[in-house]
């Protein structure tokens, strides 16, 4: 047992303590004019530049799949959640740690769509790498600061992965093979009016970790791997109707065996999901899109150790339905629809054999609640000003609790003198799932809450205000944007892993709720034209919280609450063959809590900590480097070379808390030591398409 417990405190103390491109465009286009709303169906290959990054009239960014190549990799593989990452706003979460942190909220506030179906847990590896398959995708978009009235459920940001869903005349097959990963796509039509494409990703880092497992004790084997396939359908009857179908299944087994105490440890967890869409133009002003999907995640730890058997199992499914209408009014342009999603959720709870007898009586074992929502929105373009507005209803129901209210929204952009843009949005954002977070070290052992009596669903309020200058010609794009977010009925998991090792145990005891606002000041420089390339920019940001359980109800910093957040991506272009890329990131050091003295009872050290987050940190920063050299003059072949951490800064993954003898024996000091995982990350790896 003593293990078991070892493994279960160091996961407790993770919690705690803590381009512009040359680039082949495809994909599927939707063309809009004054007149008529129409679906066309568009495969180019071209040699083109476009920037790797685009702002929509929403204040979106959009992200070119093709553009994540020219980036420097991590261990061989391309990544779009890092690549957002590297966007003002969005603070670096440091290793291990594949979350994004948006203006000031966790990963649980976002929504993470495959075709607007949610996904709940989008990382590989502990972190390293996301679930998504750049191949696969025509486009990878970030709202962070105005979500529409069709997008709701989250209160910080919307990530939309849109398949390429284009009827392709050509079978094509792109791919990517890394030091620990390889993927491929294939692009197959099946009829005139048909196409299908299949992509996988698979992991071979076993080999890799043999070679180092001389560093381990004696006795312990380490095996870890991941797989990712990716399935879409797109059938196209008439020019008046498209039907896709999508589907998606990710799997990761993380085993560790250690002989000497008869240790077996293993962690998987899964994502599915499945969906059905269906687009029809019913005349010039009017295109229907209906969707029904299922999305599914489970986790599952287990440990055994003799005749000991634990296991902590979570798994969560929803049934959905997502109907809306695109339609004109006059010169307006219009939206309305709904969804429906039915939640089937069985939280975190130990189980064991010959540990505790009777252990979690009091598990529930299954939540089910339904969500809903509702909505109209509205745009209008005058000479000078586009005006977005939408009303969204939304609410849920969980046994005879039922929790709701209306959401409305507002974006206003004003065109001043020299191409400058104005922009004001206020919006209203409900959350009604709930994600209880145990690691911040990137395992997943995370798990999500229904709202309920004790658990209440989460609100926000938001105002953002921006400004755009191009300079130079419009070489440049100078973008300033300040936000305010005001949050309610916030959740912290005041407790650990071994607390659940109780009879009596419930959650809902374990759940603190508060309140809190994040607000701050983003500076972005921005180059889309010549053979330089890239943006940096600055971001100056307050995260709090206010629990009346914690810090005796006085004002506290989140636990991502960085000051100072600076990010840059720079990319040149040589010639046809050579190009060269650079990423920065700093971001000062987050909230944890230290111990501030240890005393012995017996054997046993009892720490004494600080007040909640009263300590930091350190800063956390850090420079990758790539090359690219392309084969011919096509740019689909290259062979790329990247250097993660550059400069091999030791950034700490946690702090390790000990103790040593005072100066005169008389007692007991703290220390603490600063535990990084890696410098130096090299890799190279081979892109191909034909």
């Amino acid at each position: 047992m003593s293990a078991i417990r070892n493994i279960l405190l160091l996961f407790a103390a993770m919690g705690s303590i803590s381009v512009y491109a040359q680039a082949d465009v495809r994909g599927d286009d939707t063309i809009r004019t004054d007149s008529i709303w129409r679906i066309q169906e568009v495969e180019v290959v071209a040699s083109k530049k476009s920037p790797a990054l685009q702002r929509s009239a929403k204040g979106d960014w959009k992200l070119d799949p093709n553009a994540v190549n020219f980036m420097p990799r991590m261990l061989g593989d391309s990544d779009p959640i890092k690549a957002f990452q590297l966007l003002p706003g969005v603070t670096t979460a440091g290793e291990l740690n594949g979350g994004l942190y948006v203006h000031g909220s966790e990963p649980g506030h976002n929504l993470i769509c495959i075709d607007g179906v949610p996904v709940y847990n989008s990382s590989h590896l502990l972190g390293f790498f996301s679930i998504f398959n750049n191949d696969h995708f025509s486009s990878f978009s970030l709202n962070k600061s105005y979500q529409p009235a069709d997008r709701g459920g989250r209160l910080a940001a919307v990530v939309e992965m849109t398949p390429r869903d284009s009827v392709v005349q050509r079978a094509s097959v792109s791919g990517n093979v890394g030091i620990l990963a390889s993927r491929i796509t294939g692009g197959i039509p099946v009829t005139p009016n048909s196409a299908i494409y299949l992509s996988a990703r698979v992991t071979y880092v076993n080999p890799i970790i043999s070679l180092i497992e001389g560093g381990f004790e004696d006795n312990t084997r380490l095996r870890y791997g991941f797989q990712d396939y990716n399935l879409t359908y797109v059938w196209k009857p008439n020019p008046k109707n498209k039907i896709v179908l999508n589907s998606y299944v990710g799997n990761d087994l993380l085993k560790l065996k250690e002989h000497q105490y008869q240790v077996d440890f293993n962690m998987q967890w899964l994502n599915g999901i499945a969906s059905l869409k269906w687009e029809r133009s019913c005349n010039e002003k009017t295109l229907l899109t209906q969707r029904i999907y299922m999305t599914h995640y489970r986790t599952n730890l287990r440990a055994n150790q003799n005749t000991l058997r634990m296991k902590m199992p979570s798994r969560l499914t929803d049934f959905g339905y997502m109907g809306n209408v695109d339609w004109r009014l006059g010169t307006w342009k219009m939206k309305s629809g709904g969804n429906f999603i039915h939640h089937i959720l069985h939280p975190q709870y130990p189980e064991s054999v010959n540990i505790f007898e009777g252990i979690n009586a009091g598990n529930p074992g299954r939540y089910e609640m339904e969500e809903f929502a509702v909505y109209t929105e509205a745009e209008k373009k005058w000479e000078k000003l586009t005006m977005n507005m939408g009303l969204r209803y939304s609410g849920s129901i969980q046994g005879d609790y039922y929790n709701g209210g209306a959401e409305p929204r507002i974006r206003l952009e004003y065109e001043l003198p020299g191409n400058r843009v104005l922009s004001f949005s206020y919006q209203l954002n409900r959350q009604y799932m709930n994600q209880i977070t145990v690691s911040s070290a990137g395992l997943p052992i995370d798990f999500w809450m229904p709202s309920t009596k004790d658990i209440s669903g989460q609100k926000v309020h938001s105002l953002d205000v921006s400004f755009s200058q191009p300079l130079r010609n419009g070489d440049y794009e100078l973008l300033v944007e300040g936000y305010y977010r005001k949050l309610s009925h916030q959740t912290i998991f005041n407790g650990g892993l071994l607390d659940m090792f109780n009879q009596t145990y419930r959650i809902e005891d374990h759940v603190l709720t508060g309140k809190g606002r994040n607000y701050g000041v983003e500076l972005m420089l921005r180059k889309s034209r010549g053979r330089w390339n890239g943006w940096i920019g600055y971001t100056l940001a307050w995260a709090e919280r206010q629990f009346p359980e914690l810090r005796e109800g006085n004002i506290f910093p989140a636990k991502y609450d960085r000051r100072h957040n600076l990010n840059a991506m720079i990319h040149y272009t040589l010639d046809n063959h050579w190009d060269f890329a650079m990423t920065f990131v700093y971001a000062s050091g987050n909230a944890v809590t230290y111990p501030r003295a240890m005393y012995m009872i017996g054997e046993n050290a009892v720490c004494v900590y600080d007040e909640y987050n009263s300590s930091r940190m350190p800063a956390y920063h850090r420079m990758d480097l790539s090359v690219n050299y392309w084969l011919g003059h096509t740019k689909k072949n290259c062979i790329n070379l990247s250097l993660y951490n550059a400069y091999m800064r030791h950034n700490p993954v946690f702090v390790q808390v000990g103790v040593k003898p005072s100066e005169d024996k008389s007692g007991l000091l703290i220390k603490k030591k600063n535990m990084s995982l890696y410098s130096l990350l090299p890799s190279v790896s081979y892109i191909f398409k034909f």
